[in-house]
């Protein structure tokens, strides 16, 4: 009976596996829970059979355990089917690859068949089933599949890797021969294990939440900076609205002064209103609506704080980046810009912004003085303020877009001056 419920975990680690590396690769359907959990029963019970009720004819072995993978798979994801057949190969050969190869090396190091002894055996099924997770979550970074492990930085993927690292010397050090009461390295084995699976599957949750934050946050960031420009189009709207319904006037008077041929006055005046007017009028065009409403926007801002922008732009009719996207980084690196300008005590407060669209490539670079240098490790902003979780929320959200469309940003700060670049295909 203990070799049923021992035969029953291992299996049911190794489905969890199994899911866990198809969820790099392939897309969920969308099914109730219940569903899900049915199927992943079915896939255990597969895996159970596979390993205690065929004999040792390993071939058999494989063939069983790769229908019963493309069948549930199959239900499961909505991918083509000769992609779930070559993943369920790919799965497969990891996973006897893995089994395979720990068992030459114990049966080396220990100079006997190690399934003679039933606790070492079991020991080094759940030394398999620890290397599978830790090869699988590897897998799972290094492709950087949106949504996954890969959020988490290099300083925390280090700190979380203690505890597989640990369970794996500590299941090495009991098959080998640290095995004192069996009964009680057993329980702490399966429970080691165990506890990587569910450490795993918290970790993922976490991440998850993270970015469920992220994106409310990039929502009111683009709902706030949306409404900024929006609200200065209104006020344009409404000042050029007041100036058209005084226009009728200014022709009459014209008109007048034309008709006694008061022609110097006449000259005056057109000047004076044309002087006025022009004041209203984009400073840069660069063929796209809402490029042009951002820059325009936050160029008269900074006009207005005495901070000098010196801009270069070219045609940028055909970049492809969405609407509000774009709002979201120009509204950001505009403000950010223009916020460490009004801040500077001594020095000329200049602005220099760079926005080129060649050969099918963006470049987006801004660069402005600071009134100290802003610490930069691995490319990551490091906030030095007492509360770093409500700084730099703006700098998340214009990364956030960036790696939407697989670009990256490129901080610098030296001498007393801030460059920020951004570069998308």
């Amino acid at each position: 009976m203990i070799g049923v419920i021992q035969g029953l975990i291992l299996t049911t680690l190794e489905a969890i596996g199994c899911f866990i590396f198809f969820d790099i690769f392939l897309v969920k359907r969308s099914w109730k829970k219940w569903l899900n959990c049915m199927l992943f029963g079915l896939l255990t019970v597969g895996f159970f059979i596979v390993s205690l009720i065929i004999g040792d004819s390993y071939f058999t072995k494989i063939m069983v355990g790769l229908i019963a993978i493309n069948v549930i798979m199959s239900i499961y994801y909505r991918n083509k089917i000769f992609q779930i057949v070559f993943l369920s190969v790919g799965f497969y050969a990891l996973l006897f690859a893995i089994d395979y190869t720990m068992m030459i090396i114990f049966q080396f190091v220990v100079k006997e068949n190690i399934w003679h002894n039933p606790v070492q055996a079991t020991i080094l099924a759940l030394l398999c089933k620890a290397i599978l997770l830790f090869s699988i979550i590897s897998l799972s970074r290094k492709l950087k599949k949106e949504g996954n492990l890969n959020q988490i930085k290099d300083s925390e993927w280090i700190r979380f890797l203690f505890f597989p690292i640990v369970t794996i010397i500590s299941l090495v050090w009991f098959a080998i021969g640290g095995v004192g009461n069996t009964d009680a390295v057993l329980f702490v084995s399966f429970g080691l294990v165990i506890a990587n699976f569910i450490i795993f599957f918290i970790i993922r949750d976490i991440v998850k939440k993270e970015k469920t934050i992220q994106n409310i946050r990039l929502s009111q960031e683009r709902a706030k900076n949306n409404m900024n420009m929006y609200s200065t189009i209104v006020d344009s709207y409404y000042e050029q609205r007041k100036k058209v319904h005084d226009f009728k006037n200014h022709i009459g008077c014209i008109q007048e002064l034309l008709g006694t041929k008061m022609y110097d006055t006449a000259n005056e005046y057109v000047n004076s209103i044309y002087n006025d007017w022009k004041i209203e009028i984009n400073y840069y065009n660069t063929n796209n609506a809402i490029i042009n409403a951002v820059i325009n926007q936050k160029y008269k801002m900074a006009k207005a704080k005495g901070i000098m922008m010196i801009l270069s732009l070219n045609d940028l009719s055909k970049v492809s980046i969405k609407d509000d996207d774009i709002v979201v980084i120009l509204s950001n690196m505009l403000d950010n810009a223009i916020e460490a300008c009004a801040q500077i005590d001594e020095g000329e407060k200049i602005i220099k912004f760079q926005f080129h669209l060649k050969e099918d490539k963006i470049t987006i670079l801004m660069r402005n003085p600071v009134n100290d240098n802003i610490k930069i490790v691995n490319n990551q902003l490091v906030s030095t303020k007492s509360k770093p979780t409500e700084h730099g929320i703006g700098m998340k959200n214009i990364e956030a877009v960036v790696n939407k469309y697989g670009g990256e940003c490129n901080y610098s700060c030296n001498h007393g001056f801030f460059t920020h670049v951004i570069e998308i295909n």
